[in-house]
């Protein structure tokens, strides 16, 4: 059996969960056959302190990836200006798009919902600089 400093040592370098899982599963066993109630304290006390160390770096690793998804998020965040109307492109699907996200059979099934007003004109994006791209609101229209 390994020692309590040799225990504390692996407490203290593991980094990774695997090293962090193996650390503790010693620590556990070294503290149930422990018959020192001063080394039980010491190893309790370098469990806790390993822990709020894992605990640290997770929360550092956690503040990371929000500001990595944050960034991504804002990238994502395309607007298109038209006629001096700024639209968010995520919100709007072209009408090839549209069909696949809501499992359309066909473009003429949005050609024919926006000839009867099914879709509102309000949630037709029409670019003509764009050689008259038609962009729809990206919201179900299926009742």
């Amino acid at each position: 059996m390994k020692t309590l400093k040799a225990i504390i040592k692996n407490l203290n370098n593991a980094h990774n969960l695997e090293e962090i899982d193996k650390a503790t599963k010693e620590a556990n066993t070294y503290f149930i056959a422990c018959t020192d109630n001063g080394e039980k304290e010491i190893l309790k006390q370098a469990i806790k302190n390993s822990l709020d160390e894992s605990n640290k770096r997770v929360m550092v690793l956690n503040k990371q990836f929000e500001d990595i998804m944050t960034q991504f998020e804002d990238s994502q965040k395309v607007v298109i200006e038209v006629d001096g109307e700024k639209y968010a492109l995520n919100e709007w699907l072209t009408t090839n798009d549209y069909i696949k996200r809501f499992g359309l059979k066909s473009t003429m099934v949005v050609s024919n919902w926006i000839k009867r007003g099914i879709i509102p004109e309000e949630n037709i994006l029409c670019i003509k600089q764009l050689n008259n791209l038609k962009l729809i609101k990206a919201i179900s229209y299926m009742k």
